[in-house]
């Protein structure tokens, strides 16, 4: 399977420095803008089918690089950062979040342990039913990175903030 995960756009969350996790925050134009620009550089890569998150900023996303069908999973949609949501990154511990061997859960959160199962079962299904396909996933930084860590494992130190996806970046494998 060749698959492709990309981030959504920019947002208004994104441009006010805000945890968005699983709540809706549009698209900026420069986020339509970075999509419609993935757009042309995948222009020649036949996408057998498509995933999105739930969330309008993923679909919208995925709706500007391809003219395929979008179905929805669920199991795409960014993690619940409970009492973060909305507060500034910068009052946030990205670290203490992030940290596999902590696993907090005292934000009332999603924990990261949680995620990464919810990206591990989604990948499984991905190699099981599509093995021999082209794969888009739109989604969110949080799944991208649980995405990323399920398919090259968790490193000893238990961090997992080391696989940043930037607004409309994407991750190729080959599985």
């Amino acid at each position: 399977m060749k698959l492709y995960v990309v981030r959504h756009g920019e947002t208004l969350a994104n441009i006010q420095k805000t945890v968005s996790g699983d709540k809706e925050s549009p698209l900026t134009m420069k986020g339509i803008a970075q999509a419609k620009e993935l757009a042309v550089e995948f222009e020649n890569i036949d996408f057998d089918i498509v995933f999105s998150s739930p969330l309008l900023r993923a679909i919208d996303t995925a709706r500007f690089i391809t003219n395929k069908p979008v179905y929805i999973d669920n199991r795409l949609i960014e993690r619940d950062y409970g009492l973060n949501e909305g507060k500034l990154i910068a009052d946030t511990d990205p670290y203490e979040l992030w940290d596999y061997n902590l696993n907090t859960k005292k934000y009332e959160n999603e924990s990261v342990k949680d995620l990464l199962i919810r990206a591990s079962s989604f990948i499984e299904d991905l190699k099981t039913k599509y093995a021999d396909l082209t794969v888009l996933v739109v989604t969110h930084s949080g799944v991208a990175r649980a995405i990323y860590y399920s398919i090259n494992k968790i490193p000893d130190d238990g961090n997992l903030k080391n696989a940043e996806l930037p607004n409309c970046g994407y991750q190729f494998y080959d599985l």
